[in-house]
Order: structure tokens, then sequence, then C-alpha cells
């Protein structure tokens, strides 16, 4: 008999990755405050980057050609320098603190985008370089740290890709490239152990399922439907950093 927990964390997995199909992003933001309910936060950080490794290399495939390359990497290039810290924080500190920060900023990201009066400034020259460079670390940090850089990467993609199919897909294509690299550095500092493989594992085909059906709703929504989900799906997910 299949235990309890795994069933409730099957069904989490699930409607997080329809969520991560739908808008390229909230897979983290959802399953790791929802699992930790039933499981350690570390080890529950390690079982999404299983998952979010495994299905991102099939969201990120199948949505490769829209793609936005002079905005995706130099974004990335300073989230890797971000990761590589945020990593070892995540083997040396607590984390709940920072998630209860991180819980208040999306919250607010969220309502602000709700509102329409989100402004990220994103100008040519040196301004826009300061905020790439700004945007990178700290999404860098967090994700190493978390398993999310959602909220920091969201708005900042948002502003700079307002088609929703190339924003999608480079948010998509940014998380695979950052969860690759965290894997291999949760294995060097010993973060990631055998049970959280086993767990992720077991998980994938459930993950699976949710993106497909997440990536077929995508293609039947307006772009207004699309950023009032996103502007929602910020909020919820705060509210459960903070829960």
């Amino acid at each position: 008999m299949i235990p309890l927990e795994f069933v409730i964390a099957a069904v989490v997995v699930f409607g997080a990755m329809v969520i991560r199909g739908f808008t390229g992003f909230g897979g983290a933001l959802l399953m790791v405050p929802l699992l930790g309910l039933i499981w350690e936060i570390r080890l529950v950080i390690v079982v999404v980057a299983v998952i979010q490794t495994i299905t991102g290399s099939m969201l990120a495939v199948m949505s490769r050609r829209a793609v936005d390359r002079a905005t995706l990497i130099p974004v990335l290039l300073w989230s890797i320098i971000g990761l590589a810290g945020g990593s070892l924080l995540l083997a040396n500190l607590p984390v709940h603190w920072i998630a209860r920060i991180l819980g208040v900023i999306t919250i607010v990201i969220g309502v602000v985008s709700l509102s329409k009066r989100i402004v990220v400034p994103v100008r040519p020259g040196r301004s826009r370089g300061v905020l790439t460079s700004i945007v990178g670390l700290v999404a860098g940090v967090l994700h190493g740290l978390i398993g999310t850089s959602g909220p920091v990467v969201v708005p900042y993609f948002q502003r700079a890709l307002p088609a929703p199919q190339q924003m999608r897909s480079t948010l998509l294509s940014y998380f695979i490239v950052l969860e690759v690299l965290r894997m291999g550095g949760y294995i060097q500092l010993g973060v990631a152990s055998i049970e959280a493989f086993q767990r992720g594992l077991i998980l994938v085909p459930v993950a699976i399922a949710g993106s497909l059906v997440g990536s077929r709703l995508h293609v039947q929504v307006s772009d207004e439907v699309f950023r009032v989900t996103v502007a929602v799906l910020l909020i919820v997910s705060g509210a459960l950093l903070l829960s």
C-alpha cells in the first residue's frame, strides 16, 4: 500500500507542475513550502531539484525556439555566480527565515503586478547593466538557497519580454541551466542524499504528467489571463512561504 505522505506529495507535485507547464515557472514556489509540511525542508529542496532538473529539460527542449538569448545570457551569467553563494548557504545555514523574507517579497511583487503598476526599468546602457547584475545575483543566491528565483526574475523577464510565449520559453531555459548546476553543487557540498534522489525519481512521472497538462493549457489562454495567473501565483506562493 502506498504511504499517505507519497499520495499527498504526488498531488502537490502534479498541481505545481501544471502551473509550471502553463506559466514557465512556479513549480518550486509551490512544491517547496507544501512538501515542507510533510518532509524536512533540506530534503524537500533537493527532491524538488531532482524533479525540476528532469522535467525542466523536457519543457526547455519543447519551447527552445522562442528563447530570447540576448535577454537570457547576461542574467544567467550573473545568476551562476549567485548560485554558488546560495548553495554554500544552504549547506551551512538554516533557511526558514530567508523563506519568510522571500514570501513577503513575492506577495508584494504579485500585488503590484496584479494592479498593472509594476515598473521594472529596462533601458539601454549602464542602468540596464546594473539592474541585470543585481537581478541575476539575487536570483542565483535564492535559487541555490531555497530552490526558487522566480519572484526576482519573473518581473524582470515580464518587462523585458512582454510576449508570454517568449517570456515562458526564456524562463524555462534560464531555470534548467541553474537546475543542472545546482544539482552538481549540492552533490559536491554533500547536501544531496540518496533518499532525496529516490523520492524525486519516484515523483518524476507525476511531474511529467502535470507539465504536459500545463503546456496544453498554455496555448489556449489570452495574454490577460496569462498576466493575471502569474500575479495570483506569486501572491499565493508568497503566502505559502510565510506559512
